[in-house]
């Protein structure tokens, strides 16, 4: 179990404010034994929207709002459409 583990987590996995629910390190019951286990390499990024937590590719190009943070078309659209 924790050879598995061992591969994904990241820093990112210890905050509630980052965390993706994709990820088998930042769900609550391996978690803690994700802590004292080593950070995982990541030779590629992955951008993810932090309010949709969908990733930000060609499907949901990142759009950047004039406050300077980076959300999804998806969100965007779907928050304007609301007002």
């Amino acid at each position: 179990m924790s050879s598995i583990i061992s591969l994904t987590p990241r820093t990112q996995c210890y905050s509630e404010a980052t965390q993706v629910s994709a990820c088998p390190a930042c769900s609550a019951p391996l978690n803690a034994l994700a802590r004292t286990l080593p950070h995982a390499h990541c030779s590629h990024s992955r951008l993810v929207c932090r309010l949709s937590r969908l990733p930000l590719n060609e499907h949901n190009q990142p759009m950047v709002l004039p406050n300077g943070q980076v959300y999804g078309e998806k969100v965007t659209i779907a928050r304007h459409s609301e007002l």
